[in-house]
């Protein structure tokens, strides 16, 4: 017959034989909060390249997750090897965004912050740049089949901004993961 004990009992070790601490331990429901539910990766060598000062797709960056729960949060990572911009005093923007059937948003939106811009690369004298890497826990809220990928623009019609390419044209990947957690 099992007993029902308070979390103090077991804590002070109050329990009479082992059959009891058994018991204790066999009625205890333990959540899934907080564990790992699937993985998604992606590793790309692929680079893209903009002067627009419209946000568009950089090549090979789009992930997809489908929740198992309404309630789970994806943990997002992102890297990138390498990005730079063509001339001074310009800016390359990037940002993570969030399709679910067919419904682009910002996954940091305004209240987080002043924008959704996850990264800005800037110069002061050339052709200059380096790697970026984004971490960000979004709550979807949905189990419908979630896309994630990355877009980027120039804060300037005459100037170019490259991700995953350096100013020798070298690329050095870039990476996606994304977690789902369970709440």
């Amino acid at each position: 017959m099992s007993k029902a004990y308070t979390l103090a009992t077991l804590a002070t070790g109050d329990l009479a034989t082992q059959t009891d601490l058994t018991d204790a331990i066999d009625g205890i429901v333990i959540p899934d909060g907080g564990k790992v539910m699937q993985v998604k990766n992606l590793a790309n060598g692929s680079a893209s390249n903009t002067s627009s000062t419209s946000w568009s797709d950089a090549t090979g960056t789009s992930l997809a997750i489908t929740p198992t729960a309404n309630d789970s949060k994806i943990l997002v990572t992102y890297n990138v090897g390498s990005w730079y911009v063509s001339n001074t005093t310009n800016m390359g923007q990037l940002k993570i965004v969030r399709v679910v059937n067919g419904v682009t948003s910002d996954i940091l939106s305004p209240a987080h912050g002043s924008s959704s811009v996850f990264f800005q690369g800037k110069v002061t004298g050339g052709q200059q740049g380096g790697g970026g890497s984004i971490s960000f826990l979004d709550d979807p809220q949905t189990t419908d089949e979630i896309i994630y990928k990355v877009q980027i623009k120039s804060d300037s019609a005459g100037m170019n901004f490259s991700l995953n390419k350096n100013a020798s044209n070298q690329q050095n990947g870039q990476y996606m993961t994304l977690m789902e957690i369970a709440a």
